[in-house]
């Protein structure tokens, strides 16, 4: 576990603490969904990595699970649907790091890396035309 992460989670819980969304104009409010959605597709990258991960090496093991699926909704409150999608995901982004890259610096959202990493594992040449489909560039 990276340490780094449990300080990001305490900080996340200082803002929130301190964060009043009523006393917010306008222009804040906005400015702060842009920021909150960059953050939450920045991580949702490195969770479907880590999930992959946690898939290729069996981590999902524990005992208490009979698949990499149900340990994920077991631990993540997904649904059965987006925990097979995310098992899916995370073990497709390994075998397609420009989408991989694209989520985890937040250019796209997960739901468009689900999309282009089925399509490239349909075709893997299509892996660039699907980014950029989903970029809209």
């Amino acid at each position: 576990m990276d340490q780094r992460l449990c300080d990001i989670e305490e900080l996340v819980d200082a803002v929130i603490a301190a964060t009043d969304v009523a006393c917010m104009s306008a222009g804040s409010l906005r400015d702060q969904v842009r920021v909150l959605d960059r953050i939450e597709r920045k991580v949702a990258g490195l969770q479907a990595l880590t999930i992959g991960e946690v898939a290729r090496k069996d981590a999902w093991d524990d005992g208490t699970c009979k698949s990499a699926e149900a340990w994920v909704a077991k631990e993540t409150g997904a649904s059965w649907g987006e925990a097979i999608r995310t098992v899916e995901l995370g073990e497709r982004l390994a075998k397609f790091p420009d989408t991989a890259r694209a989520l985890s610096s937040g250019r796209i959202s997960q739901t468009q890396a689900i999309e282009v990493a089925r399509g490239s594992a349909a075709d893997p040449h299509a892996e660039g035309r699907l980014l950029r489909t989903a970029l809209g560039s």
